[in-house]
């Protein structure tokens, strides 16, 4: 299969954004649409994992939401944000992913909140991993 498109290269981040918009117009109704995420260092290039859309996931009113990815390395759940507009439409739709607020302290002495963070797109924090420190605890409760 020929791609439809190939977005840049994000160099050295744990958590990608591409926040890229192009059209499509070579998609035939009725196929899905496969996203392969690749990563390419100096050993070479391998495929991370994929995720396919049938239309029914968006040709109704489009998409924005992440979709959990297939064919990824045993014991990995890595997940694809995907932000599809159909032909017409202006907006995207809404994002459908949930928001929480939580209180959390670090108690008497405590220097760390035990948080490993990405926040390359200088708008939202993510999480990668939760270390020895306010969160863990707060989790183990």
């Amino acid at each position: 299969d020929t791609p439809l498109h190939k977005t840049k290269i994000t160099d050295n981040s744990v958590v990608p954004r591409w926040a890229e918009e192009f059209s499509v117009w070579e998609y035939e109704i009725g196929e899905s649409l496969e996203f392969n995420l690749w990563d390419s260092d100096v050993a070479g290039a391998k495929c991370l994992g994929k995720v396919t859309l049938t239309p029914e996931a968006f040709m109704e009113k489009g998409c924005n939401m992440e979709f959990p990815m297939e064919d990824v390395e045993p014991g990995i759940n890595a997940y694809l944000g995907l932000k599809i507009k159909v032909f017409g439409q202006q907006q995207y739709p809404d994002d459908t992913s949930p928001e929480f607020e939580v209180t959390v302290e670090k108690g008497e002495g405590a220097t760390q909140y035990g948080l490993d963070v990405d926040r390359q797109d200088l708008k939202y924090i993510h999480v990668l991993k939760v270390v020895d420190g306010a969160f863990k605890k707060y989790n183990e409760q």
